[in-house]
C-alpha cells in the first residue's frame, strides 16, 4: 500500500498524561507500506508530563520505504518530566530505505534542570544509518544550544552528535550539504518563514524530480526550478509587490479639485512578502521625491482596498499631479517594492455654474440657446442673457447675481451665479374719462361728434385703440360695437360710424385696449355714459338722411347704395384712412368691395352741401 501525505498543517496535538503516553504529528506504521511525505507543516506537538520518548514530529516506524521531502517540523514545549525525550524526526526502522531531502527539523523543547531526558532534531532507535539513502541532503537540523541534553542526532547514549559537523562526520555520504540554525518561523503555530530574515532556508534546497516531481509548495506557490527553498514553504521575495489600480485612474483628466482621497489596491500573494504599510508620495513633480512624501498608510492583512486623504493637499485647477504608492516592510528602512509606478491625473479647469430661475411666463436664451438646465463653463466665460416674455407678459428685470431691467445683459462667470428673470402680466389700460357729449347731457344735436380723454398712468398700459359700445334706449341687449384707433390724450371724432335719432337716449362705453402680439387686453369695469338727442335740429343733411341707404349690411364682395342724384362716395376705415372713392349716380349704385379688407368702415357721400355717413361691416 502506498500513501501520499502532503500539504497538511498539523498543530496542537498534545497529551498531558503521564507515564509513557506520547504525541506524534505524522506517523507511518504499517507493514508493507510505502509513502511520500512532503510539503507538511507540523507544530504544537507536546507531551510535557510523559517519560521516555514522548514527542515525535514525524515518526516513521514500520514500512517498506518512505520519502520525506520539503517538510517543516517545529517542536517547542516545556517538559515537566525529567526523563522527557522529544524529536522533530524519529526513524525506528533500521533496514528499509528512507530518503530525507529539503526538510526543516527544529526542536526547542526544554528539559527540567538535572533531568535525564534530552532534546534532539533527529532520533533513531539505533546508531545504524545504513537505511538512510545517500540522496538525503539539504536538510536543516536544530535542537538548541549543543549540550549533553541537546542533540542534532541521537542514536544511543554512545552514538549521538551535538553539532552538525559531528553528525555529518557520522553520516559520511549524506546530509553533507545540510545546515543547522534556529529557523526564523513567524510563530509557533505559523511555520512560514520571516521573508526578511537571513536564513539557510532560502535557495539551499535541491530540486526534486524523482521519484516524484515536487514543483509547488504547501501554498501552491511554484518552487524555484533551480534553487528552491528548504521546508514546506517556498519563500516569497524579500520585498513587497507593487500597488495596483489607482483611483483616479492613471492619466485621468477633468478631476475635481475637491478630490478627497486617492485610492489603490494591494493584492497579497505568496510570491512577495506582505508590506507593513505604504509610503505615499504626492505632488506636482513628475518624479516624486522626499519633498513629495505625504505619509504612511498601514497595511491590513486581508484588505485589498486602501486610501489616503488629500485634506492637506489643496489642489489647484488645471494642474497635473503625480503620485506614487511604495509598499514597504518598514516606514524607515524597507525593504520596498521594486519599481513602483508613478501615476498622474490632471484637475479640471476652474468651472462655474449659471443657474437661472424664471418667475412668471417667459424664457431666457443664453448665447442664443434656450436655457433648460444649469450651465457650467470655464472661469471668465462671458455669457449673453436675453429674456423673452410670453404673449401677454412683460419682462420686469434680473435679480440675484445680476441687477438690471434691460432684457439683454452680459455676465462674466467669475463665480457660481444664481440669477432670476422676472416676468409680469401686461397690465390692462385704465378707463377713459371726460366724455363728449358729457355724461347725462341732453338736447344733443343728432350730428354730434364723440370724444373722450385718456390719461397715462404708470400702473396701467397705454392703449393702442378703443372699443366703443353704443346702446339705443337702454343697455339691454348687445351694443353696436366699433373699434377705433387712438392712444393717450384727447380723442375726438367729428366723423364717426354712429347715426343718432331725435329724442332718443343713447348709452355708450369706451373701453381702451392694448394689443400685444395679436393678443388684446381690455380695460376693466369702464363706466357707461349717456346722452339724449334733441327734438329737432333740421338741416339739409337731415332732409336727405332717409334718402341715403346701404345694403346688405354686413356685405361681402359688394353692396348697393340708394341715393337720388350724383355724389362722391368714400370708403373710410376706422383709422381714418380712405380705402376707396368713386362718383356714384342713383337711384341705386353697386359698389365693389373685393379689394377692401374685412372690418368696419364708414361709407360717406358728399353732394354739394350734403355730407352723410353710414357704417358697414365687410365680412367674408
Amino acid at each position: 500500500m502506498h500513501y501520499e501525505v502532503y500539504n497538511n498543517r498539523l498543530h496542537n496535538i498534545a497529551t498531558d498524561g503521564t507515564g509513557t503516553t506520547y504525541s506524534a504529528g505524522i506517523m507511518l506504521f504499517g507493514t508493507g507500506t510505502s509513502a511520500d511525505i512532503y510539503n507538511n507543516m507540523v507544530s504544537g506537538i507536546s507531551a510535557p508530563n510523559s517519560s521516555g520518548v514522548s514527542v515525535r514530529g514525524i515518526y516513521v516506524r514500520t514500512f517498506n520505504s518512505v520519502n520525506i521531502y520539503y517538510n517543516s517540523v517545529f517542536i517547542d514545549y516545556a517538559a515537566t518530566e525529567a526523563n522527557n525525550i522529544s524529536a522533530a524526526l524519529s526513524i525506528h526502522n533500521i533496514n528499509d530505505p528512507v530518503d530525507l531531502r529539503n526538510n526543516i527539523f527544529v526542536n526547542k523543547t526544554t528539559i527540567p534542570p538535572m533531568g535525564t531526558g534530552f532534546v534532539t532534531a533527529f532520533l533513531k532507535n539505533t546508531a545504524a544509518l545504513g537505511n538512510i539513502q545517500s540522496t538525503s541532503d539539504n536538510n536543516i537540523y536544530y535542537a538548541g544550544t549543543p549540550s549533553d541534553q541537546n542533540f542534532i542526532f541521537y542514536g544511543s547514549s554512545t552514538a549521538n552528535d551535538q553539532t552538525i559537523a559531528e553528525y555529518q562526520a557520522r553520516a559520511e555520504t549524506f546530509d553533507q550539504n545540510s545546515y543547522t540554525e534556529d529557523v526564523p518561523f513567524l510563530a509557533t503555530d505559523n511555520l512560514h518563514i520571516d521573508p526578511l530574515a537571513e536564513t539557510a532556508v532560502r535557495g539551499n534546497a535541491s530540486p526534486i524530480t524523482t521519484p516524484i516531481a515536487i514543483t509547488t509548495d504547501i501554498n501552491g506557490k511554484e518552487r524555484d526550478s533551480e534553487n528552491p527553498d528548504i521546508g514546506a514553504q517556498e519563500l516569497p521575495l524579500a520585498y513587497p509587490d507593487v500597488a495596483l489600480n489607482p483611483i483616479p485612474e492613471d492619466g485621468a483628466t477633468e478631476v475635481s479639485i475637491d478630490l478627497e482621497e486617492i485610492q489603490w489596491h494591494y493584492i497579497s500573494s505568496f510570491d512577495f512578502m506582505d508590506p507593513a504599510g505604504f509610503k505615499v508620495y504626492f505632488g506636482t513633480t513628475e518624479t516624486p521625491g522626499e519633498d513629495e512624501y505625504m505619509g504612511w498608510a498601514t497595511f491590513d492583512t486581508g484588505t485589498e482596498n486602501y486610501s489616503f486623504s488629500l485634506a492637506e493637499a489643496e489642489l489647484d485647477y488645471e494642474t497635473s499631479y503625480y503620485w506614487m504608492i511604495v509598499p514597504s516592510a518598514d516606514e524607515e528602512d524597507g525593504p520596498e517594492a521594486q519599481n513602483p509606478v508613478v501615476w498622474s491625473f490632471t484637475t479640471a479647469p476652474e468651472l462655474y455654474t449659471l443657474t437661472l430661475s424664471i418667475l412668471g411666463e417667459g424664457n431666457v436664451e443664453v448665447n442664443g440657446n434656450l436655457y433648460t438646465e444649469p450651465i457650467t463653463v470655464d472661469v471668465g466665460t462671458e455669457l449673453n442673457l436675453e429674456a423673452f416674455a410670453t404673449t401677454g407678459w412683460l419682462f420686469e428685470g434680473w435679480s440675484g447675481d445680476a441687477d438690471a431691467t434691460e432684457a439683454t445683459i452680459q455676465i462674466t462667470m467669475d463665480e457660481d451665479k444664481n440669477i432670476t428673470a422676472t416676468f409680469a402680466p401686461v397690465p390692462p389700460p385704465a378707463c377713459a374719462h371726460t366724455p363728449v357729449p358729457a355724461d347725462g347731457e341732453t338736447d344733443v344735436p343728432s350730428n354730434t361728434p364723440i370724444g373722450w380723454t385718456y390719461t397715462s398712468d404708470p400702473d396701467f398700459s397705454d392703449p393702442t385703440g378703443f372699443t366703443v359700445n353704443m346702446w339705443t334706449g337702454d343697455t339691454d341687449g348687445d351694443p353696436f360695437q366699433v373699434d377705433l384707433p387712438g392712444g393717450p390724450g384727447e380723442t375726438f371724432y367729428s366723423e364717426h360710424p354712429f347715426a343718432f335719432d331725435f329724442e332718443v337716449s343713447y348709452f355708450w362705453q369706451v373701453v381702451p385696449y392694448v394689443e400685444i402680439d395679436e393678443v388684446i387686453i381690455h380695460a376693466e369695469e369702464c363706466p357707461i355714459w349717456s346722452f339724449t338727442v334733441a327734438e329737432d335740429d333740421v338741416s339739409v343733411n337731415d332732409l336727405h338722411q332717409s334718402a341715403f341707404n346701404i345694403y346688405p349690411n354686413p356685405a361681402s364682395d359688394r353692396f348697393q347704395v340708394e341715393w337720388e342724384g350724383q355724389a362722391e362716395l368714400y370708403i373710410i376705415g376706422m383709422d381714418g384712412r380712405v380705402h376707396d372713392s368713386m362718383t356714384i349716380r342713383g337711384p341705386v349704385y353697386t359698389v365693389s368691395t373685393e379689394a377692401v379688407p374685412e372690418g368696419m368702415y364708414v361709407i360717406r357721400i358728399v353732394s354739394g352741401q350734403q355730407d352723410l355717413s353710414r357704417i358697414i361691416r365687410i365680412a367674408r
